[in-house]
């Protein structure tokens, strides 16, 4: 649930982390930059990122917190299709 955890995971084998805690900043400057986010790591705070082992994921989702509002923090529902890798 937490984005914070990815740099925490980087040297492990984990193929796909999924997160949404941090609602694509729900108030942001033009999408570009988020003030204030309720996570730790703010490296992470929206779409996909990739280190050596691992893929992130991260939601904006359809919620908020308070206050309910969303600025240039468009709430999304992903659809994530997995695929069997050719071994």
């Amino acid at each position: 649930h937490n984005s914070d955890y990815f740099s925490e995971i980087k040297n492990f084998k984990i193929d796909l982390m999924l997160s949404g805690h941090s609602h694509g900043g729900q108030v942001t400057l033009f999408g570009l930059w988020a003030p204030i986010l309720p996570i730790k790591q703010t490296k992470y705070w929206k779409g996909l990122y990739k280190n050596t082992y691992s893929t992130l994921y991260i939601t904006t989702g359809i919620g908020t917190i308070t206050p309910p509002v969303r600025f240039f923090a468009r709430p999304e529902i992903v659809e994530i299709i997995l695929k069997r890798k050719p071994y």
